[in-house]
């Protein structure tokens, strides 16, 4: 089990920099994440 098992967050600015680092790194510990930016392209590659 996860340390984020079961939990969501929502990252803004997740298309570059820290917001990006911090989408993957919850993501890659089990957190559901809901990734928002104005970079819409930038986005949907942090988010694939």
């Amino acid at each position: 089990m996860s340390r984020y098992d079961g939990m969501s967050a929502l990252v803004t600015g997740a298309a570059s920099g820290i917001g990006r680092a911090m989408a993957i790194r919850l993501a890659d510990e089990g957190c559901a994440v809901l990734c928002a930016d104005i970079d819409q392209e930038g986005t949907e590659s942090t988010a694939a």
